[in-house]
C-alpha cells in the first residue's frame, strides 16, 4: 500500500516491549514540513510509469496493467535480467515482486530509507540502453529507523573498533552476513584487499584465546552462530533448546531481543536477501520468519516432521529448506506461502548447495541420496539423483568457481562432484564426518575436513589429495571456520629472493568442548621493487616463466584450473614452507561443543552445551599493518 502523504516527526514513540506505541503516535503534533499528498502521487506516478515503460519494452506489448504479473506476461529469466539491467536492481526482486505496482512499492520503501529521491525520466529507457541515472537499490540494515532504534545499543560498535577494541578488522571490510563453512552474503572482499600483519613466526603459545562475553540461552546451544554486520551494528542471530531464539549484539555479548518458538532449536539460522527476515527450523515442525529488526514472529510454515536443517537463499531470493518428514520445500517469505514441495524419500539434515552461475540446486538425504535440481526454470526439475554408499548428515559445498559440488559421508569419504554428477575425486579420512566442508577463497584450492577421528584434513580441490592434516586429540562434528579478514605474513630469504609467507587462522571446536586455534598456509609471494629483475631470476633457476610479461607460473604443472600468477608446483614449495599447519593456542569451555564456529577478525562466535554462546577474543597476533597486497610489486604463490 502507497501512503497518500507522508508525516515527519522527531522521534518514534515506544511501548516497554521495544515496540511502536501507536496511541503515542497518533497523539503526536504534525509537522509543518510534510509532503502534501499532490506531491506524494506525482512522485508515485513517476516512478511507476518508469518501471512500467520497462516491462512493455522487454516483453515488447503495450497497455500493461499494474497489477499483471511479469512472468504470467511471458517473462523469462533471460527478459528479467534485461529488467534488472534497466532499473539496475538486484534480479531476485522481480521475482518476489513480480508486478509493476509491486515491484514500485518496494523499491520505493527500500530508497526512502536510504533518505535518496528518484532522479530519471521515462523514456530514458530504450531498448539496448541502460538508463542514465542509475539508483542502486542495495538495502542496509543499519539504514532503517525502526532497525536503528532496536539495535541502539550496537551504536558504539564502530567507534569501539576504532578504539582498537576489536584491533584487527574495520568496518567496511565486513560482510554483510556470515555462515558457517565461511558461507558469505555478499561474498567477502578479495584476499587482496585485506588487511594484515607482518610479524615473525608464530610459535605454540604466543597467541591467546580468551573469553570476551558470554550470553546464557537458557538450554543447550547446539545451532551455530549467524553474524549480520553493517557500519554501525553487528548482530549475532542463534537458537538454542530453550524453544527460543535470540539476537544478541556481537560486541557487548547484550541480548537485543529474544523470541518464543514452539519447540527446540537446533537448525542454524538464514538471513533472507531483504536482511529484513531470519528463518529458522524447529522440533515442533514448523520454519519460522521473524523480523529480523524486533524479533517478531512475521509467519511460520508447518511441516510434518522436525527441522533441523539450516535454510539456504537461492538466486531468486527463495529459501529452501528441509524436514525429517522426507520432504524438500521451497518458501516465498514475502508473499508467506510455500510454493514447491518434492518428496525425496528421506529425511534432510544437511543445508541445501546452490550454484548459482549454473542455476543448480543440491540435496542430500540421511539414507545418502544426492539429488542435483535445475533451478533456471520454476518449478525445479531433478536433473539426476545418485545414491551414496552411507548417510550424509553435513551440508553440501559448492566451489562456485570449478562447480564442484563437495560432499562428506557418515562412513568417512569426501566425494567432489561435477555438475554433471560423476566423480571428480574421492578421499577416505579416518573416522566418520558428520559436517560439511569448508571452502574459503582465503585458502585457495583447499578443502577442509573436520572428522572425529580427531584430524583436521586439508584436500586439494582438484585433485584430491591431502595437503596436510593435524591432529587435534578429540573427536569432531562441527565445521572448521577461516578467518578471511586477516592474514598473517612471515619474511624468509631463499637464493636471494625475499619470499612473503601468508598464513590464515582457523578455528576447529573438539566435541569435548575445547576451542583450537591453528594457522594455515595460504601462499608465498616473492616482494618485489623490480618485478621483471625477479621473474628473470626465478626463470633462469628453472622455477617459472613469463606469461603475458606480467605474471609467471609453471606449464609443467598448470592443469588449466588455476589463475595466471600461481605456482602450483608442491615441491616448489616443500623447500620453503616446512609446516603448512601449525597448532597457535587452546581453550576448553565448559561443555561439549555441536555447534560450527564463525571468525571475524580476531574474535570467535561459537555455542556450548553448557547453555551459553560465547565470543572468543584472540590476542597475541603483533602489530596491525595497513599496507595492503598489490600485484604491481608481488608474485603469488599458491596451490
Amino acid at each position: 500500500m502507497i501512503p497518500c502523504c507522508l508525516e515527519f516527526v522527531n522521534a518514534i514513540p515506544y511501548t516497554k516491549s521495544g515496540k511502536v506505541d501507536y496511541e503515542a503516535l497518533s497523539l503526536l503534533p504534525r509537522s509543518v514540513s510534510s509532503r502534501t499528498s499532490a506531491f506524494v502521487e506525482a512522485q508515485v506516478g513517476s516512478l511507476t510509469s518508469y518501471i512500467k515503460r520497462a516491462f512493455e519494452l522487454v516483453l515488447k506489448c503495450k497497455d500493461i496493467s499494474i497489477h499483471d504479473n511479469f512472468f504470467t506476461l511471458g517473462g523469462t529469466s533471460v527478459s528479467a535480467a534485461h529488467i534488472a539491467h534497466y532499473l539496475a536492481i538486484d534480479m531476485h526482486l522481480l521475482y518476489m515482486h513480480p508486478s509493476v505496482i509491486e515491484l514500485e512499492s518496494v523499491l520505493r520503501e527500500l530508497q526512502q530509507e536510504r533518505n535518496g529521491s528518484f532522479n530519471f525520466k521515462v523514456d530514458e529507457v530504450s531498448p539496448g540502453m541502460r538508463p542514465s541515472k542509475r539508483v542502486k537499490w542495495d538495502h542496509d540494515p543499519s539504514s532503517s529507523n525502526k532497525e536503528q532504534s532496536t539495535l541502539s545499543e550496537g551504536s558504539t560498535f564502530m567507534q569501539s573498533i576504532e578504539d582498537q577494541k576489536w584491533p584487527y578488522i574495520h568496518m567496511e571490510d565486513l560482510p554483510k552476513v556470515l555462515l558457517r563453512c565461511n558461507v558469505s552474503l555478499p561474498m567477502s572482499l578479495s584476499i587482496s584487499q585485506h588487511k594484515h600483519f607482518l610479524c615473525p613466526p608464530l610459535m605454540e603459545n604466543a597467541c591467546t584465546i580468551s573469553i570476551l562475553w558470554k550470553t546464557q540461552l537458557g538450554a543447550c546451544v547446539d545451532a551455530s552462530p549467524v553474524l549480520m554486520c553493517s557500519q554501525s551494528t553487528c548482530c549475532v542471530f542463534i537458537g538454542s533448546h530453550a524453544y527460543r531464539f535470540f539476537c544478541v549484539d556481537a560486541y557487548y555479548g547484550k541480548v537485543l531481543w529474544e523470541e518464543e518458538v514452539g519447540g527446540r532449536v537446533e537448525s542454524t539460522a538464514a538471513i533472507a536477501s531483504d536482511f529484513k527476515h531470519i528463518v529458522l527450523g524447529s522440533y515442533d515442525g514448523y520454519v519460522y520468519i521473524l523480523d529480523s529488526a524486533l524479533g517478531t514472529i512475521k509467519w511460520k510454515f508447518q511441516t510434518k516432521a522436525e527441522v533441523k536443517c539450516q535454510p539456504t537463499v537461492d538466486w531468486r531470493g527463495f529459501i529452501w529448506i528441509g524436514s525429517h518428514d522426507h520432504h524438500l520445500y521451497i518458501l516465498n517469505v514475502i508473499e508467506q506461502k510455500c510454493v514447491w514441495q518434492y518428496d525425496c524419500k528421506s529425511s534432510i539434515f544437511g543445508a541445501v548447495a546452490h550454484n548459482s552461475k549454473q542455476f543448480l540446486s543440491f540435496v542430500a538425504t540421511t539414507s545418502g541420496t544426492l539429488m542435483a535440481f535445475s533451478t533456471n526454470c520454476f518449478p525445479p526439475q531433478i536433473i539426476w539423483r545418485r545414491t551414496c554408499e552411507a548417510a550424509i548428515f553435513g551440508s553440501p559445498m559448492v566451489d562456485t568457481a570449478s562447480g564442484y559440488l563437495i560432499c562428506t559421508l557418515v562412513n568417512g569419504k569426501v566425494l567432489a562432484l561435477m555438475a554433471c554428477g560423476s566423480t571428480a575425486w574421492e578421499y577416505t579420512s579416518g573416522g566418520p564426518i558428520f559436517a560439511g566442508a569448508t571452502l574459503s577463497a582465503a585458502l585457495p584450492t583447499q578443502v577442509l575436513i573436520c572428522s572425529r577421528d580427531g584430524c583436521l584434513y586439508s584436500l586439494h580441490l582438484f585433485k584430491g589429495e591431502c595437503l596436510w592434516k593435524h591432529f587435534l586429540g578429540e573427536a569432531i562434528t562441527s565445521a572448521a571456520y577461516v578467518d578471511e579478514c586477516l592474514d598473517l605474513v612471515s619474511e624468509e630469504s631463499v637464493d636471494g629472493m625475499v619470499y612473503h609467507h601468508y598464513y590464515r587462522l582457523v578455528c576447529v571446536c573438539g566435541s569435548s568442548g575445547q576451542v583450537h586455534l591453528l594457522k594455515a598456509y595460504a601462499g608465498s609471494m616473492i616482494h618485489s621493487t623490480g618485478f621483471e629483475e625477479d621473474c628473470a631470476q626465478e626463470k633462469a633457476l628453472g622455477r617459472a616463466e613469463f606469461v603475458d610479461g606480467n605474471h609467471m607460473t609453471r606449464p609443467a604443472e598448470n592443469d588449466g584450473t588455476h589463475n595466471q600468477g600461481t605456482v602450483s608446483v608442491m615441491k616448489y614449495k616443500d623447500h620453503i614452507i616446512s609446516e603448512r599447519c601449525q597448532f597457535l593456542s587452546v581453550l576448553k569451555l565448559p561443555g561439549d561443543i555441536f555447534s560450527s564456529p564463525i571468525m571475524l577478525g580476531g574474535r570467535i562466535f561459537v555455542g556450548c552445551r553448557d547453555d551459553n554462546v560465547y565470543c572468543l577474543a584472540i590476542s597475541g597476533l603483533g602489530s596491525f599493518s595497513e599496507k595492503r597486497h598489490s600485484s604491481s610489486d608481488t608474485v603469488k604463490v599458491t596451490d
